[in-house]
């Protein structure tokens, strides 16, 4: 009797040991699987080709790029070969619903390494909107920090879509966004805009809400890209004569581009002439070179009423673009550049010090040794992360100093990044793409962009795996 149930045991272990390793080797090809796909997926949103078709039924001929990939990878590959012939037409993961969750999935991996990276950091909020194909106000949000190893980064974080553009719905948008990924709001010591009254409002925009509320370091920073440009259309206004230059400009173009046989007539002009690249040339009255007298009096000419008058319209609009409260700030941060004749100079820095909340007088008793511990290598320090460089080995001996650098670096001039992922938006949405998600297009834009992000498909698999507990595929 004890023999048969021995047996009887053992049978059963048996069975059950076979069962288990049956279905872990169903779990390691389910997971191969979902993972082929996912790679699919990020190859599709890092090179910004659409992933779908218009029909997708098997009667079609063309059923997207993601699905027509995987046929082609098939006639290779026999696990992508079982994707899309061995799995159940319920449960094969290639479905739009199943393409959005693997996106998202995916963008959230880069935000989690963006928002580790920058835990315990300074950091300053870039943020910046424009319409998309479809007319619907996006708002790019950007970080800006710097690293261990001192490097300036600055990552996309997606779009946000607008539905009001009040300076209140704007600030709730950028604080509710910062805290889904877990980004700590009181660590900003920036914040980086264009300067719509919305944005740079100093009694209800966004700046000032966002500083009284959540993040009272965030000192507004006009990006100085934008302020030049409206310099240059503020002296283009002022200056008739450059106004009417830019206006023949503009009707030369205008004229050589609307037909193509003016644009063709112009494009052998240019060959024939052997001009690898359009020269314009103005000249105030006709220059007669035979007659000297003429040729002084129209450069007086020139000088007097162009020359001049520009020179003062471009310094008093400079003046008046670029002379705000912040000004001491950048001051000071200039005044650790190594090229400064006020480098290192203590009371230079207070500005910046106090904003940073460095300890000041520990800041002082530091910069007497660093000055000491550098003055043999200025001479070939050229920015200020050479500065950092040296300092690097003795770093933990300067605490003050390494954060009173690091936070000058991390401090912005201008919001180009934000412009830069609007380039992206419009390469992924398109005339043809319009239907387009606003979380899809946040999604396919964030992977488009941060591609020094490494993607662990482990990791997405385990994510995907915990939302679908009760699929058809067993993947846990």
């Amino acid at each position: 009797m004890m023999n048969i149930r021995s047996d009887y045991n053992q049978i059963i272990t048996s069975v059950i040991n076979l069962l288990d390793k049956s279905r872990a080797e169903l779990i390691k090809e389910n997971r191969a699987k979902l993972m082929k796909i996912c790679s699919t997926v990020l190859l599709c949103a890092r090179q910004m080709i659409a992933l779908r078709g218009h029909e997708e039924n098997g009667e079609s001929r063309n059923r997207g790029n993601l699905i027509e990939l995987l046929h082609w990878a098939a006639s290779t590959d026999s696990l992508v070969d079982k994707i899309l012939n061995d799995s159940d037409s319920n449960a094969t993961y290639l479905s739009p619903t199943i393409q959005n969750e693997i996106l998202k999935i995916l963008a959230d991996q880069i935000r989690r390494k963006i928002s580790n990276e920058i835990k315990n950091r300074p950091f300053v909020l870039m943020a910046d909107e424009s319409k998309d194909i479809s007319s619907k106000e996006q708002l790019s949000v950007v970080l800006r920090y710097v690293d261990a190893e001192n490097q300036i980064h600055e990552h996309f974080m997606g779009f946000t879509k607008l539905d009001q553009f009040d300076a209140k719905a704007l600030y709730e948008k950028l604080y509710e966004l910062l805290m889904k990924h877990d980004i700590s709001i009181q660590d900003c010591i920036g914040q980086c805009y264009d300067g719509a009254s919305v944005m740079s409002g100093r009694h209800a925009g966004v700046q000032t809400l966002m500083r009284q509320n959540y993040m009272p370091r965030g000192v507004y920073i006009h990006c100085f890209a934008h302020r030049l440009n409206l310099v240059i259309c503020d002296v283009c206004i002022v200056v008739s004569y450059v106004d009417e230059f830019m206006g023949i400009l503009s009707k030369i173009h205008q004229y050589f581009t609307s037909s193509s046989v003016n644009n063709e007539h112009f494009r052998h002009a240019q060959l024939s002439l052997q001009l690898n690249s359009v020269i314009f040339t103005t000249t105030i009255g006709q220059k007669d070179w035979g007659n000297q007298k003429s040729f002084h009096s129209n450069e007086n000419k020139f000088r007097d009423e162009l020359f001049y008058s520009l020179i003062d319209s471009i310094l008093i609009e400079l003046n008046n673009r670029f002379s705000d409260d912040n000004i001491l700030l950048f001051s000071s941060v200039s005044a650790v550049h190594p090229s400064n004749q006020q480098f290192l100079e203590i009371e230079f820095l207070k500005p910046l010090a106090s904003h940073l909340l460095v300890d000041f007088k520990l800041l002082e008793n530091e910069l007497n040794i660093v000055k000491h511990f550098i003055r043999e290598k200025i001479a070939s320090m050229k920015t200020i992360q050479d500065l950092l460089t040296e300092l690097k080995p003795v770093n933990e001996a300067f605490p003050a100093t390494i954060s009173l650098l690091r936070g000058a670096l991390c401090l912005p001039v201008s919001s180009t990044t934000c412009e830069r992922s609007f380039s992206r938006m419009k390469l992924i949405k398109t005339y043809c793409r319009n239907s387009m998600g606003d979380e899809c297009l946040s999604d396919l834009t964030l992977l488009a962009v941060e591609r020094d992000f490494d993607i662990d498909l482990e990791e997405t698999a385990d994510i995907f795996s915990k939302s679908h507990k009760n699929g058809r595929i067993l993947l846990s």
